[in-house]
């Protein structure tokens, strides 16, 4: 069994991380990879780590136990020990938790140059097929009709009919404005607004492409 409930241990102070994995080696490996990056997600781990050093920082194991009891040992691990540099109160649930700016920053930056394969890409696609239109997916006639109801009585709505004195505002607030519908912009900001599209075209393509074959 490769499975259980972890803790990483702060020995000059005693205060701790309580974290489960299905594999515990491999988990501490991935820890220990990012707190060496200053990237880890838990900031007041992170602060610790780096104030007292790698040195004093142990991987233990609490326990072990099946894959489909992780999830409700951890809490129970959580709750007994208190774990000071847990960001969130509840196992695997990032509810409720505030990210710094730093930190946004420190995960963004770890995702860059990240490419998903084309199997990952597939599953993506294929489950977000009937939840909403990402990427060419196709709403369930069930979501159309909730999403038709709730825009009753909406006076953004795309068919609504503006009254005369809001068109006359609508007109006066767009005067000068080089983002309005009847602008012309140059051949250049066109050809910028055009790539991105024509990128996310072919991504969508490619993804049909792959969920077909």
């Amino acid at each position: 069994m490769d499975g259980g409930i972890y803790k990483i241990v702060n020995t000059l102070n005693g205060k701790c991380y309580v974290g489960s994995a299905a594999y515990l080696i491999k988990r501490k490996r991935v820890h220990w990879s990012s707190l060496r990056l200053n990237k880890h997600h838990s900031r007041y781990l992170q602060q610790a780590w780096n104030k007292y050093g790698e040195e004093a920082f142990e991987f233990r194991i609490v326990g072990k136990c099946s894959i489909e009891n992780l999830v409700w040992l951890e809490q129970e691990a959580i709750d007994h020990l208190h774990p000071e540099y847990n960001i969130a109160p509840t196992a695997r649930s990032c509810l409720g938790v505030k990210h710094t700016l730093e930190s946004r920053h420190n995960m963004g930056e770890s995702k860059k140059g990240i490419t998903q394969s084309v199997e990952t890409r597939t599953k993506h696609s294929l489950a977000m097929k009937g939840k909403r239109n990402a990427l060419g997916s196709i709403r369930s006639v069930g979501t159309r009709d909730k999403m038709s109801k709730a825009m009753v009585g909406n006076q953004n709505a795309r068919g609504s009919i503006r009254s005369v004195e809001t068109r006359v505002k609508m007109s006066k607030a767009q005067l000068g404005n080089q983002k309005a519908r009847s602008c012309i912009r140059s051949g250049e900001t066109r050809a910028k607004l055009s790539k991105p599209w024509s990128a996310a075209r072919r991504a969508a393509e490619n993804l049909r492409r792959a969920s077909n074959s």
